[in-house]
């Protein structure tokens, strides 16, 4: 009995501990929908994310004083857009930071932080852009996902569109999430068809419409033809039974999320080649169709509106997930076993809109959530570890404080 006593003491405590640092509100009254750190900028000492909300892309710093300040604000010229995500990368030429951002629109907008204007645009998708990313490896490719059913793959040192995924036996409504794999080697999808599904970046002719588009001529007369798939690797509708609207690799484990107040870690499973014949199995074959192994749901409370983003951070130390009313439950993930990991709760009076994205810092030392109000939230971890058995009480008439609902210890 005390054996199992010890074993649920261990799986109650949470090792992380953030802090309440600052909050503001932007000026606009609508809807944050997305925020981005800058990881680039992170290894010189800077910490700088950007929002985006209504017609508006804003890029602000956090500063060593525990404050958020603004740096830079763009504003599209028609005043019907609405931005839904955003991400960074670096020009190839200059190395200079480029924030891309898009939205309702369906335009894909390149801002030159340095110059401080937008100096690219795409245009392709039938509808509005939900998620994009940038490749791990090469930071000229860009992934857009969209209300048009499809996927596309662009160059924006060229300025072509290198690949478009779908609809044809891709996902049957709105895109919603993509998130590549850290090898580059391919990435995942989720949807409003509850479906998540893998797409494979190696075949050979997608390699040579990306070899093409590198050496394709920016002003050329010429037009580029995309490259058609219209196949994934894998496809599922096991995991979830609702909206599928963020997902994200954890090695070669997938976290996704749907409007079920839920968290799901998952792996897709492969088919395993047989010993008696040693060909290698094609890309298409590898995965066994609607096959998956669910290793963990992380629950959590009121979080039943679609189109809400957690966040994790590049060391895969941190994971946090934003409620309807304003609150932020964490999970430690840096643990062996992932049975163990346990949640903890942050909670501010004043923050009572639908946290909208939650990002991280690369090392998960200060988190950020956007919320409906149009409020920006920034919150830092603490470092200092509580003697064993202290215990950390909220206190509701400071405007600062740590709430959990089990005790935590920090890392």
């Amino acid at each position: 009995m005390a054996t199992n006593n010890a074993h649920e003491q261990q799986r109650s405590q949470c090792r992380i501990i953030y802090k309440f640092s600052s909050f503001l509100n932007e000026d606009h009254n609508e809807e944050i929908y997305g925020c981005q750190f800058n990881s680039q900028l992170q290894s010189e000492g800077h910490i700088i994310f950007a929002t985006v909300g209504s017609n508006r892309v804003s890029i602000y710093e956090c500063n060593k004083r525990s404050k958020i300040k603004l740096l830079q604000a763009y504003q599209d010229p028609c005043k019907d857009e609405v931005y839904y995500c955003c991400c960074w990368t670096q020009d190839s030429n200059t190395q200079c930071s480029l924030l891309i951002a898009g939205g309702l629109r369906g335009i894909i907008r390149i801002i030159n932080t340095s110059k401080g204007k937008c100096t690219e645009h795409f245009i392709g998708h039938g509808g509005a852009i939900n998620d994009i990313k940038i490749h791990p490896k090469h930071a000229e490719l860009l992934l857009s996902a969209s209300q048009d059913h499809s996927i596309r793959l662009w160059n924006i040192d060229s300025c072509v569109c290198v690949a478009i995924f779908g609809p044809f036996n891709g996902h049957r409504d709105q895109v919603l999430c993509i998130d590549f794999h850290l090898s580059g080697e391919k990435f995942i999808s989720g949807g409003m068809d509850h479906a998540l599904k893998i797409w494979n970046l190696e075949e050979e002719e997608i390699v040579k419409a990306i070899n093409k588009s590198r050496t394709f001529g920016k002003h050329s007369r010429k037009s580029f033809k995309p490259f058609r798939e219209s196949i994934p690797l894998f496809t599922t509708r096991e995991v979830h039974t609702n909206y599928v609207d963020c997902v994200r690799w954890y090695g070669d484990l997938v976290i996704s999320k749907s409007c079920q107040s839920e968290l799901v870690l998952w792996k897709p499973e492969e088919v395993a080649s047989s010993r008696e014949n040693s060909d290698p199995l094609s890309p298409t074959d590898k995965f066994k169709k609607d096959s998956v192994s669910i290793m963990r749901r992380f629950m959590y409370n009121d979080g039943y509106l679609w189109y809400t983003r957690f966040g994790v951070d590049e060391e895969f130390n941190v994971m946090a997930v934003g409620s309807q009313n304003g609150e932020i439950y964490i999970w430690d993930i840096n643990v062996q076993n992932p049975f163990q990991t346990q949640k903890a709760l942050l909670e501010h009076p004043k923050c009572r809109g639908t946290v909208r994205q939650i990002t991280l810092t690369n090392d998960g030392s200060t988190l950020l959530c956007v919320c409906s109000d149009s409020s920006i939230w920034r919150w830092d971890r603490v470092n200092v570890a509580p003697n064993e058995g202290d215990v950390i009480i909220k206190n509701k008439k400071s405007s600062t404080y740590i709430s959990t609902k089990q005790i935590v210890y920090a890392k």
